[in-house]
């Protein structure tokens, strides 16, 4: 398994803004915290602000570890995941098969070493997922694996 980090641009952006929104109820509900723009997304969009070199050496650190861990689900993984860092919606989603999405807006207040630990969260969600569809596995239990 091979991770890919990458920075959404102004439209992805806009993606997991309209996302958020369209979901707010659902995630207000189960008490999820999640950002939106204050202004006009144009005018806070800068790719500047996304600072993710501390976050890739954290998670160069941590990538050992984490994929010895993984042997235990005793699968092939061959694919690359690829990882998005966004300063809107919530702290952490995955989209199958194979990307994962990271907040990294301060206003989360997460340190590169607490935002590897989201990375490789949500990349465990892709891994199992397929068995959590299998087995209709609920929401939060689901978060508990």
């Amino acid at each position: 398994m091979r991770i890919k980090f990458k920075i959404n641009n102004l439209e992805e952006e806009r993606r997991i803004i309209a996302r958020t929104k369209k979901n707010i109820t659902w995630l207000k509900d189960r008490g999820y915290f999640f950002i939106l723009p204050v202004n006009c997304l144009e005018e806070e969009y800068s790719r500047e602000k996304y600072k993710i070199s501390a976050i890739i050496k954290e998670w160069r650190k941590t990538e050992k570890i984490f994929l010895k861990g993984i042997k235990i689900f005793d699968r092939d993984f061959k694919k690359t995941i690829e990882v998005f860092f966004t300063r809107y919606g919530v702290g952490g989603s995955y989209f199958p098969p194979d990307k994962v999405l990271i907040n990294i807006n301060e206003k989360c207040k997460k340190s590169p070493k607490e935002i590897s630990i989201i990375v490789a969260h949500e990349t465990i969600h892709l891994i199992v997922e397929p068995t959590v569809k299998r087995l209709k596995i609920d929401h939060w239990t689901k978060e508990r694996v």
